[in-house]
């Protein structure tokens, strides 16, 4: 019996793994393996490299015969097929104990910051050592978020947010290995729950238990919002802490609009804030007027979103009904959702986008797992990284390179991504 044949051809945005773009005629049963077999074969290379592909931005998951019937595929013309090289998996790195349960992670270059349930905030290094422990708050700690982490100098700066209602703000001594507390910022009446730094660094944004927003400075100067400000050495505790008082910051800034607890927030651009929460909606704030400029209306708590640095008009939402959602904040009428990220078995509580793959996510859910997705594709992850032996409570792709979670364990892993 013959197997019917198609005229496809194949092009690709990586130059190193380029291939002229001349048709083929290929037979409809082919496989994903098969077309990588295609292109190995015309790239001449030594070793076998592993190819994706997809056509009209869907990914080839099965035979191109199927794929066809699926998407009603023309067949009297060529078929331009994409291919991608196939990352590897992401490999664990480094695995941390902590004396409670993880609910914070940020990434920088060169060291890690983690905030816990037993109120404390840690610094590590990459390799997995403890450098020094910020003890100031008086409940679990929510959030943290590194300040200017590329910055040389004589300390990086850091922040905590916690369920006490208050956000403090540190500094990590690269010499002397002390965290200096510098300040305590106070304006919130319930839990606060996330905390987000402007990008060009000079203030932050926070949200809490208590509905509202608020944008407070990060300027180390002396302010009128400020009161004494005698920093105090952390790691000689807890005696020097009782005995000096840390001066307090109140915020800029209230915004209200949230009409449920809010819990997360992102601040991709100068200009624009976003926040999301228990209201489920997601708020678009303009930062110039401090207005509520949209709102992306959904039917589940919003338990963290992040917006594409690369596709920057896409927001994914990690809810309550164990979906990822991607939203496009320019639809203004009708739903913004684009597509459902389908696969895991419990509430899906953080998300984070690749810093350098424009198409790839990370998600982390109550179900133990992280599944590393390309939202071209959204019926089956790519990864799947069996990560904790209880929730997922925190996670973080800021760096290319490695992603971070935290958990219920009590622990933190990383991993690395080739």
């Amino acid at each position: 019996m013959t197997v019917p044949h198609v005229q496809a051809s194949f092009f690709t945005k990586e130059t190193r793994n380029a291939i002229p773009e001349t048709p083929f005629s290929i037979p409809v049963s082919v496989s994903r393996d098969d077309l990588s077999a295609v292109i190995n074969q015309v790239l001449e290379e030594s070793g076998h490299k592993e190819f994706d592909f997809l056509i009209n931005n869907h990914f080839l998951q099965s035979s191109l015969e199927k794929f066809i019937t699926d998407q009603h595929t023309p067949t009297e013309n060529v078929i331009r097929i994409e291919y991608v090289e196939r990352n590897p998996p992401p490999t664990l790195y480094q695995e941390v104990r902590h004396n409670d349960w993880v609910s914070a992670v940020q990434c920088s270059a060169k060291l890690i910051l983690t905030g816990s349930y037993d109120g404390a905030v840690r610094v590590w290094s990459r390799e997995g050592k403890l450098l020094g422990t910020a003890e100031g708050h008086t409940a679990p700690v929510k959030g943290v978020a590194w300040l200017n982490p590329g910055a040389t100098g004589d300390g990086q700066l850091f922040l905590s947010a916690s369920q006490d209602q208050t956000i403090h703000m540190w500094k990590y001594d690269w010499h002397t290995a002390d965290i200096v507390h510098l300040y305590q910022c106070r304006g919130h009446a319930r839990s606060v729950e996330a905390i987000a730094p402007s990008p060009d660094q000079s203030k932050f944004s926070s949200v809490s238990w208590d509905k509202y927003v608020k944008i407070w400075s990060s300027d180390l100067s002396p302010g009128e919002e400020d009161g004494d400000d005698p920093s105090v050495p952390v790691k000689k505790r807890k005696s020097t802490s009782k005995q000096h008082k840390v001066a307090t910051r109140t915020p800029l800034v209230t915004l209200a609009g949230h009409t449920q607890p809010a819990i997360t927030v992102r601040w991709p651009t100068e200009d624009e804030l976003l926040t999301g929460g228990w209201d489920h909606c997601i708020r678009l704030w303009d930062m110039a007027s401090g207005v509520n400029k949209s709102t992306l209306n959904g039917s589940k708590v919003f338990h963290d979103i992040d917006q594409s640095v690369s596709l920057p008009h896409l927001i994914a939402s990690a809810n309550s009904d164990k979906l990822v959602r991607i939203w496009d904040k320019r639809i203004n009428s009708g739903s913004a959702v684009q597509s459902f990220l389908v696969s895991h078995l419990g509430w899906v509580v953080a998300v984070c986008w690749s810093p350098a793959r424009e198409h790839q996510l990370a998600s982390g859910s109550y179900d133990g797992t992280v599944r590393v997705w390309d939202v071209r594709s959204g019926k089956v992850p790519l990864y799947t990284i069996m990560s904790h032996e209880g929730k997922v409570l925190s996670l973080d792709w800021s760096c290319p390179e490695v992603i971070a979670s935290g958990g219920t364990d009590n622990m933190l892993r990383t991993y690395s991504v080739s």
